[in-house]
């Protein structure tokens, strides 16, 4: 059994405190949506809709999980999962900045880019007990280090509160 080299905790998502204009905001979209798709018949995206806000409301208040995240020689883990260094292209350590609204700041995310090109990118949070320029160091050696910025999706969903 290997000795893991750098292990950590953190939360699977940043838990977002939702005012009631927010349940508002996404419940009436959800009606203009049925509404769209019973005008246009088409009674299957009405009920996707209604699932996809069901679980949008499940999730808003579910609690986020922890993650327990360990480092190896060849692998990383998440939990139980474990995740070849060989199956990663490249990676980068995003240092998050203050957010524009708020003076915290989001947390440090390590993103693994995987090798094959349809299998989404691996973004881990990383501890503030841990020093992103360790946790980089560490990559450097296993492998390519390629910048990663917060895709234009990311953004979005942060300004609607996802």
């Amino acid at each position: 059994m290997q000795e893991p080299l750098i292990q950590w905790e953190a939360l699977e998502y940043e838990q977002k405190d939702r005012s009631v204009d927010w349940y508002w905001g996404v419940s009436l979209t959800t009606l203009a949506l049925i509404g769209i798709a019973l005008v246009g018949d088409n009674p299957l995206f009405a009920i996707f809709i209604i699932i996809a806000a069901m679980m949008t409301f499940y999730f808003s208040q579910r609690d986020p999980h922890i993650l327990t995240i360990t480092l190896y020689d060849d692998h990383i883990c998440v939990d139980n999962r474990v995740f070849l260094f060989s199956s990663f292209a490249s990676f980068w350590v995003r240092k998050q900045l203050p957010q524009h609204d708020t003076q915290s700041s989001k947390p440090t995310i390590l993103v693994l880019k995987n090798k094959q090109p349809f299998t989404p990118i691996l973004t881990i949070p990383v501890s503030d007990n841990i020093d992103p320029q360790e946790l980089r160091a560490f990559f450097l050696d296993v492998l390519e280090e390629e910048e990663m910025p917060e895709h234009f999706s990311e953004q979005i969903m942060d300004r609607l509160g996802f």
